[in-house]
């Protein structure tokens, strides 16, 4: 369904039944959309809760509105605003790759409304832009919009990895302006060492998920006091990758944190 929250039309998934007590806000990655998120709606396992998952301005069927700055923290503020537009007294956060920096900001904002906290693979810290985030960050707007997007876009579709299917057909939705300026701040956010001090500082469970195929082992040792949870014959896209171990995790996960 189609909400407009401050000024932007946003597209939203949403499983309503128990949106005013315990929700789970899903937040994608750069170039993605809410459908990195599908499977979480046809699973079932998390049935008791109420399930949103949103396309951010500029990315999947949202608007892209130019007077945008598709900053970190004004994703974080449209996010807020959606989760009160709904109602929503409980969230659990659930973030992946680029999505964990506005889930970490709004996770500031939200006080004793935040149950948990999972950050799947999330921008912590500065190694976490070395893929594409920095790439496309160094390069001025018209070269990343003339050679940067198609030539990611051209290995995307290209890939022999499973997951890079569907993220070709998210990526191809993707505004160049908010791609771009989403990198920008990204990098920012992930430089500053806030993102990863604002995650352990968390006064609720939190807990960092990866795929047993990513090489992360320098981010997973800052994470102390952090559950770490791997995902089996996975690389970065777990959802993709192995939907049939990562929705358990996630139920066994929240379902023990549930009011």
């Amino acid at each position: 369904m189609k909400l407009t929250v401050a000024g932007v039309d946003l597209e939203v998934a949403v499983v309503s039944e128990r949106l005013g007590t315990e929700t789970v806000l899903f937040v994608h990655g750069l170039g993605c959309c809410k459908e990195s998120f599908a499977s979480a709606f046809q699973d079932g396992r998390l049935s008791p809760f109420g399930l949103v998952a949103v396309d951010l301005p500029g990315f999947g069927e949202s608007s892209r509105p130019r007077e945008f700055s598709f900053a970190m923290e004004d994703q974080a503020a449209v996010l807020h605003q959606l989760l009160d537009r709904l109602g929503v007294r409980r969230v659990h956060l659930v973030a992946h790759s680029m999505g964990g920096a506005p889930a970490l900001l709004l996770a500031r904002r939200l006080g004793d409304r935040l149950v948990t906290f999972v950050d799947i693979e999330g921008n912590l810290v500065a190694e976490d832009c070395s893929m594409i985030s920095r790439r496309t960050a160094r390069a001025s707007f018209e070269r990343f919009q003339r050679v940067g997007l198609p030539a990611l876009r051209t290995a995307a579709r290209e890939s022999t990895e499973p997951a890079m299917r569907p993220f070709s057909s998210w990526l191809a939705l993707a505004d160049p302006w908010a791609f771009w300026r989403s990198s920008i701040s990204l990098v920012r956010w992930s430089d500053s060492g806030e993102l990863l001090r604002t995650l352990l500082e968390l006064p609720v469970p939190a807990a960092y998920v990866y795929g047993e195929r990513s090489v992360l082992e320098t981010v997973r040792s800052q994470l102390s006091g952090v559950a770490l949870l791997a995902v089996a014959r996975s690389g970065h896209f777990v959802m993709q990758d192995a939907p049939e171990e990562f929705w358990p995790l996630l139920e066994r996960f929240l379902g023990s944190m549930a009011g």
